[in-house]
């Protein structure tokens, strides 16, 4: 959230409780990241959800509904540093991950083994089967 209340023409901006000299309906509070209307005062904000130029707001110029707002969007803010992963942690979590992996791979392995293993088993029962003379079938 910024400060700015003016437009990139250097245009005032119209308090975002007040439908003078603009009419509008951006007047729920959940639009604005301040908490409410009220609380956004006539800064630039951006509360419509279809529009991804950046922050705006509508002017006290009647002959002027709305301009943009000269902020920079996230992308070109300076980002917080990133507190840097020692190696010794990222090779441990790393490792977590693998043993984790492995562990429930090797829970699987009984049951893959024993599905495999009774395939082979049903497979060489029905080959066996119809290599027997048709004699033996009979009880």
């Amino acid at each position: 959230m910024g400060d700015v209340d003016t437009t990139v023409s250097g245009r005032t901006c119209q308090a975002w409780t007040l439908d003078s000299p603009h009419r509008h309906l951006y007047d729920s509070d959940s639009m604005y990241p301040d908490g409410s209307v009220s609380a956004a005062g006539n800064k630039c904000r951006n509360p419509d959800s279809k529009y991804y130029e950046g922050v705006w707001c509508f002017t006290t110029d009647p002959n002027k509904r709305w301009e943009p707002c000269d902020v920079p969007l996230c992308g070109e803010c300076i980002a917080p540093p990133v507190m840097p992963v020692e190696h010794t942690q990222l090779k441990k979590l790393k490792q977590e991950h693998w043993r984790a992996h492995t562990s429930a791979e090797a829970n699987l392995l009984p049951i893959r083994k024993k599905s495999k293993a009774k395939r082979i088993l049903d497979k060489s029962a029905g080959l066996i089967e119809a290599s027997l003379p048709s004699v033996l079938h009979r009880t």
